[in-house]
């Protein structure tokens, strides 16, 4: 009696038998309605390879086999079992995404083959479930640039998608607006499971970002600034203390940041990350040394304001013009301007 064909070698077949000109992707792969039976041939292949690794446990595996089956026809039935794949693997929101994307597809090909009917009331009742770990966020964005790109915890979303809510993670939710040329714009608040989250952005902003710390200080009058000395606050004073101020802000939205990715990966991970969670901990990385840099700064700023502020030579406030400064502080800018007269 022959041995059978291991799963995974029954997967790799699978795939080395189509031609590397001839496989489409997953948004160019043919419906079953109109893919050729070598495609269905192909595909149900990969999907019994998929199907064994899902049983088995292979959760990871089996997302990779199912996505290689949907690739070469795309049918709502491996679409689904992808989904059911990125749930055994904790990964809600995406699954949430795939599940409501099965439930159209699904819908559309019931109209040809009324066996996708079952596959449609599958995804409908998994999808509800699904609703419950996630929280969906609606974002509004006003005066975006036109080059302008958003990025929602983690997932890159088209400005002309946002008519639908898009699912997150439960717990601190970022969402970044891009324009090259021009600072981030953020905003956060914290997602709660089976809620709905909504965050406002101004693309308008660009110049001086609203989500970040804005800081206006306009002079004090010499009688309230050191009035035991007759004197006004140093100008460099002022600066040294926007500069703090804008480290310590530094540190507070880059670390922020960090502490969301450092969840993520703890809920979606357990132990250690897979290699395909490797950028997601590069760039959580990367926001705690940039958290950690601000408030450095921040404290020396800070620190060398007060010191200029409390050792400056006096200097009487009728022997020079009188000044009205102001000081904006955002994240990574800081201006100081004012009029004299």
């Amino acid at each position: 009696m022959p041995r059978p064909t291991p799963p995974r070698l029954l997967l790799a077949l699978a795939l080395l038998a189509v031609p590397l000109a001839d496989r489409p992707a997953a948004a160019q792969a043919p419906a079953p309605s109109v893919a050729t039976q070598t495609a269905r041939g192909r595909a149900q292949a990969a999907f019994a390879a998929a199907r064994a690794d899902y049983d088995a446990g292979r959760h990871a595996q089996a997302l990779e086999g199912f996505r290689a089956s949907y690739a070469l026809v795309a049918s709502p039935i491996s679409h689904l079992y992808a989904a059911r794949a990125l749930v055994a693997l904790g990964r809600h929101a995406d699954a949430y995404a795939e599940l409501d994307a099965v439930f159209h597809e699904a819908n559309d090909a019931a109209v040809v083959d009324a066996k996708y009917d079952e596959t449609r009331a599958a995804a409908e009742a998994e999808l509800a479930e699904a609703r419950r770990r996630v929280v969906l966020v609606s974002v509004t964005v006003a005066d975006a640039p036109a080059d302008a790109t958003l990025d929602v915890a983690g997932r890159e979303v088209p400005l002309g998608a946002l008519s639908r809510p898009i699912p997150a993670t439960p717990g601190t939710v970022v969402a970044t607006l891009r324009a090259p040329g021009r600072p981030d714009v953020n905003a956060w608040g914290n997602g709660v499971a089976g809620a709905t989250l909504e965050l406002r952005l101004a693309g308008r902003a660009a110049a001086q970002p609203t989500a970040t710390a804005t800081l206006a200080a306009t002079q004090r009058p010499a009688s309230a600034t050191r009035a035991a000395h007759g004197t006004d606050v140093p100008t460099a004073a002022w600066i040294a203390g926007g500069i703090g101020a804008a480290g310590l802000t530094t540190f507070a939205v880059a670390g922020a940041l960090a502490r969301y990715r450092y969840d993520d990966l703890k809920r979606s991970c357990g132990g250690a990350c897979p290699p395909e969670r490797q950028s997601d901990v590069d760039a959580g990385r990367r926001d705690q040394t940039i958290a950690n840099v601000g408030l450095v700064v921040g404290l020396v700023g800070v620190a060398t304001s007060a010191a200029i502020f409390a050792f400056a030579p006096s200097q009487p406030a009728s022997s020079r013009a009188s000044a009205a400064p102001h000081l904006d502080v955002g994240l990574g800018w800081v201006a100081v301007g004012g009029g004299f007269r």
